[in-house]
């Protein structure tokens, strides 16, 4: 977790997508609640999980019967038994930090439905994966950094829907590929970049100086333009 921290305090919001946790207050203890979404009423109310067996104590009470004079009335006395819950962390899951909807995950941080993962911040919507940072829609993939819809890939820095592949930078639909840089819609292509095939040895040669200027960059700013701004995308 101590990790986690300190990636958080040097990239984040690098490695932050646009599907975060939503701050909120227990009206139980006032104690913070992390939940999965955002978009609940103003008056809404929130536990956290682990006073959920607290909160069923007091709904389980009946209505005051004195109380009730119309529907209005019936539906006031159900609002008071009535809580959204956030900080879900279930099954086999420890060392969880600002977080919501975690199954059988360990080391996860300010992340949103993690399922059997490990080293995670800043993800929403992962399975089956280890190493994940700020990755969205993603299974069975390790050592991604804010990349989306990734399936049985490792190795994957700002690519997006990339399948069974590894290796890959800057780099949009791909399936069975490795070694690509800024490559788009290909399939079973390897040491490309640009989508343009190269040797082994060229490819090599470029994609360690722009590694290198990707990594200088990081280490001055804490920040690089992700694939979508490089090519510009609407901010709304």
């Amino acid at each position: 977790m101590i990790i986690l921290l300190l990636w958080e305090k040097k990239f984040d919001p690098y490695s932050t997508l646009i599907w975060t946790t939503h701050l909120v207050q227990s009206f139980l203890s006032k104690e913070d609640v992390y939940t999965s979404a955002s978009h609940y009423k103003k008056n809404a109310k929130f536990i956290s999980n682990d006073e959920v067996e607290k909160f069923e104590e007091s709904i389980s009470k009946p209505f005051d019967m004195n109380k009730i004079k119309d529907i209005d009335s019936v539906f006031e006395e159900a609002n008071e038994r009535f809580a959204y819950c956030g900080n879900k962390h279930l099954g086999k899951s420890d060392f969880i930090a600002n977080s919501d909807t975690i199954f059988d995950s360990n080391f996860v941080f300010n992340s949103t439905e993690v399922v059997s993962c490990e080293y995670v911040a800043h993800c929403h919507s992962v399975r089956e994966g280890k190493y994940l940072f700020g990755a969205t829609w993603t299974a069975k993939s390790e050592f991604l950094m804010k990349s989306m819809g990734v399936y049985e890939s490792s190795r994957i820095f700002e690519g997006h829907f990339v399948f069974n592949s590894s290796d890959i930078l800057f780099s949009f639909q791909l399936r069975g590929c490795s070694e690509c840089m800024f490559t788009f819609n290909k399939k079973n292509m390897k040491y490309a970049i640009g989508n343009t095939q190269l040797t082994k040895e060229k490819y090599y040669s470029i994609k360690k100086k722009l590694l290198s200027e990707i990594a200088e960059e990081l280490r001055r700013k804490k920040t690089f333009p992700g694939l979508f701004e490089l090519v510009g995308v609407a901010n709304d």
